[in-house]
């Protein structure tokens, strides 16, 4: 199925005029770019939407560390190993300026990726190759960054800045690398040099760039001191990494080296697994609502589990699609370098599919000891955005490939792989909704000073909650920030109006951050405040709730006090304001 290039020469050359394109052809095309948009709009309306706007998991920590390490060492320190000074140049000034609410890492992030998408959208128009092709690579690139099996960077603005600034320095670097000019041009391997440093200094997986730069050089047959000019690149880059003191990377322990192979293959197989996740996992098939699917679903997991186990720990079948994807890495590879007329776009993709199979090596070297205490991590959603590379880089280069004669296949193809992901963008959407509604009630625990000590954490690790809470206090950033937060212990103003609610609920609990105090629950259909407070009989704010979503039920926490009765009260902005008028309703404890 692989062209000849003069077969693309010649399609490319032909007069439009003289060869019609017959109407179905237009009406796929047109579908593939629907598709590609759709596809995109979807992956930025669930970093906008979905992202947490309160601290979750690993800025816990992130920003205990800039308010007590001096400047420059609170961004040039490594954490977990990586150095991530760009990304946290950002969150530094998002403390600094925004109180920490994320919204500039998910602005920035939101942008980085649209930059990714910008740069291989506009190679991908320049290839020699039929409109066909181009619509159907544009829609593997767009499925590479936007899919939202890619939420946990996609719907966290904190992983968001680091792997797509990883991702845009990897485009722009391998494209400046795919034209024959770059080997008389000095400047321009320079400025590849530095946008590899840029993204080793962004994300530890960012060192792996370099490597997609070479094989693109390679792939080109490029003379060996471009090659040897982009290596020693990277070996400086790396150097000046680890010269800046302590990576991290010993926390991260040895493995056994037999386990290397199965836990690659795992990792690399890993976007399939979240493609069909409730058809393999039966967990995940009981969720569904719909009860006949539920059942289909449930039946087709347990019979997989029956024969190779749970499937974030199974390494067959999962293994043999990996071991197919880097036999079809290696083809395309091939052949790539055998034609030196290959489209320059073709040679980025698979650079980034090297890329992404070099993180896999590099992940799996330095969490091999990790690996084997916790198994289903090396298939966990963190790692999806460069697996994911990985498969699109491989089915960009393969359509750009593609003989003109027959774009139907070609085009099928692309929407069939479309169409087969769109189940997955419901399910991983959930998963990002759960994520951000887990989020904002243990910010909402962490600004009052209760969290149970059975309640569900998530990513967030209660020792780095407890460490920086006191830091934000005196800050006054994150939900230190909140009118809310600062209204606690306070009394109400005398003129404060009620919320009325329903079936107000404190239950007990032994509590995470201090003394014990109660878990808070109730109803309320309107309020126009995106958290509510609860105030004790003496009339002091004792608690704090949030929506759950655009549901009519609300949790929070409350401090423990004496006296039987509770009432809840909205505070918006600086003042204490009902959303709607009405009489307290007092509700015994």
């Amino acid at each position: 199925m692989m062209p000849d290039r003069q077969d693309l020469e010649i399609a490319h050359g032909m007069n439009a005029a003289s060869f019609p394109m017959p109407a179905g052809q237009r009406r796929l095309i047109a579908l593939l770019l629907l598709a590609a948009a759709a596809f995109a709009v979807a992956g930025l309306a669930a970093m906008f939407a979905l992202s947490p706007k309160v601290l979750y998991a690993d800025p816990w920590r992130f920003i205990a560390h800039f308010l007590t390490a001096p400047w420059p060492w609170n961004v040039l320190e490594a954490d977990n190993g990586h150095r991530e000074l760009f990304p946290n140049l950002v969150r530094v000034l998002e403390l600094d300026w925004l109180q920490a609410n994320q919204w500039l890492q998910i602005t920035v992030g939101a942008a980085l990726a649209c930059a990714t998408a910008a740069v291989l959208a506009w190679g991908v128009r320049r290839e020699p190759v039929g409109a066909a092709a181009k619509a159907a690579a544009l829609l593997f690139a767009m499925l590479g960054i936007f899919w939202l099996g890619n939420e946990r960077s996609l719907a966290h603005g904190n992983e968001s800045v680091h792997v797509y600034l990883v991702t845009l320095c990897l485009a722009l670097g391998c494209w400046l690398l795919s034209d024959r000019s770059a080997d008389a041009s000095p400047k321009r391997l320079a400025i590849v040099v530095l946008l590899g440093t840029m993204a080793a200094f962004s994300f530890g997986s960012g060192i792996a760039c370099f490597a997609g730069y070479v094989m693109v050089l390679l792939l080109r047959r490029a003379p060996w001191s471009s090659v040897g000019a982009i290596a020693a690149g990277a070996v400086v880059a790396a150097a000046l990494h680890l010269s800046l003191g302590n990576t991290g990377l010993g926390n991260a322990g040895g493995g056994p080296s037999l386990q290397l192979v199965p836990q690659l293959l795992r990792w690399l197989s890993a976007p399939f697994v979240y493609a069909a996740w409730p058809l393999l996992d039966s967990n995940a098939a009981a969720q569904i609502p719909v009860a006949p699917a539920r059942d289909a679903c449930l039946l087709l997991a347990r019979g997989f589990e029956g024969l190779f186990g749970q499937v974030r720990t199974a390494v067959w079948p999962n293994a043999l699609l990996a071991i197919g994807g880097m036999g079809w890495l290696l083809l395309s590879s091939r052949a790539t370098w055998r034609q030196p007329a290959a489209g320059r776009m073709e040679r980025v993709a698979l650079g980034m599919a090297w890329f992404a199979l070099t993180v896999g090596v590099l992940v799996c070297v330095s969490r091999a000891g990790y690996f084997v205490q916790y198994p289903q991590q090396v298939v966990a959603p963190r790692y999806l955005p460069w697996s994911s590379l990985f498969w699109s880089g491989l089915a960009m280069t393969t359509v750009l490939r593609w003989r003109p004669s027959k774009p139907g296949y070609c085009m099928a193809w692309a929407l069939l792989a479309a169409v087969l992901l769109v189940p997955s963008q419901a399910w991983m959407a959930m998963l990002a909704y759960r994520t951000q509604s887990l989020a904002e009630l243990n910010a909402v625990g962490a600004a009052v000073g209760v969290i149970g000590a059975n309640a569900e954490l998530g990513e967030n690790v209660p020792s780095e909650i407890a460490t920086a809470l006191p830091l934000l206090r005196r800050s006054g950033t994150a939900m230190f920030a909140w009118p809310e937060t600062r209204a606690m212990g306070e009394s109400l103003p005398a003129d404060a109006q009620t919320v009325v609610v329903e079936n107000l609920r404190l239950a007990p609990v032994a509590n995470r951050l201090g003394s014990p105090g109660y878990a808070v629950a109730f109803e309320l259909e309107t309020s126009a405040c995106p958290r509510l407070v609860l105030v004790g009989e003496a009339g002091k704010i004792i608690g704090m709730a949030v929506r759950r979503g655009r549901s009519a039920y609300w949790q929070g926490w409350a401090r423990q006090e004496s006296g039987p009765k509770a009432r809840v009260f909205a505070i918006c902005e600086s003042q204490i304001t009902p959303p709607e008028a009405g009489d307290s309703r007092e509700v015994n404890k």
